[in-house]
């Protein structure tokens, strides 16, 4: 019933969008790096009879950057190197949002560009992330398990998820496609896997990394890599 209802949730609440955590990270918990040179933090802002929350990036106790930010930081994974870490933030109706956060300087990485500047807003960027729909090696690939995806629509878009890195700072991301027509029909979606790069100049795809699925919606979970598995547990 706890995956239904999150399944559930991500069709009528859609986002464009070191492992901590099996479930949604406590308000206001300080996260540390491996090496504890870096940390991250939600926190309230404004005094205490304010709503406003915003995630703090901080080196060696000392905040270099901070974003508003809404919902919930529901899991986060460090990579390798410790230059970045992603963030899998959940807000409410509008959605899951991956954030991509340099950690020297605290600014977010974009697609294709240089970090944004630190008065950054993740929640009106909705080109931050590579556009799946881009690569001609997903076109063709989801072709092949739908024929028909061309000309179905998904009405809410589709969302994208972090589930660890891989050396050489590759980030293991995951996109959940809910056709209308395919899901009303037969309940199926489509899951992706693929790899961004993450470097100086933005956030890049990895040619040939891309992995397509068909699952029926009652066995998304059983199809998911084990690490995303833990979000439900």
């Amino acid at each position: 019933m706890k995956l239904f209802a999150l399944l559930l949730g991500w069709i009528l609440a859609w986002g464009v969008c070191g492992n901590v955590g099996r479930s949604a990270i406590p308000d206001h918990a300080l996260l540390v790096s491996p090496s504890e040179e870096y940390s991250v933090q939600v926190s309230q802002s404004g005094g205490a009879h304010t709503f406003s929350e915003n995630l703090f990036i901080l080196h060696h106790g000392a905040i270099v950057a901070h974003y508003p930010f809404e919902g919930e930081l529901v899991s986060a994974y460090w990579s390798p190197s410790e230059k970045y870490l992603a963030i899998n933030n959940h807000s409410g109706t509008s959605g899951w949002w991956l954030w991509i956060v340099r950690l020297k300087d605290g600014h977010l990485v974009r697609a294709g560009q240089k970090s944004a500047a630190a008065d950054y807003d993740r929640y009106s960027d909705y080109q931050c992330l590579p556009d799946l729909f881009d690569s001609v090696e997903a076109r063709r690939k989801i072709g092949a398990v739908y024929s028909g995806y061309s000309s179905d629509q998904m009405r809410l878009g589709y969302t994208t998820i972090g589930y660890g890195w891989q050396k050489g700072d590759l980030l293991l991301v995951h996109h959940r496609l809910v056709f209308d027509r395919m899901v009303s029909g037969d309940g199926s979606i489509i899951q992706v896997l693929e790899k961004f790069k993450v470097g100086m100049s933005g956030i890049t795809r990895v040619q040939g990394s891309v992995s397509v699925r068909k699952t029926k919606l009652n066995d998304e979970e059983k199809e998911m890599p084990a690490e995303l598995k833990s979000l439900f547990d």
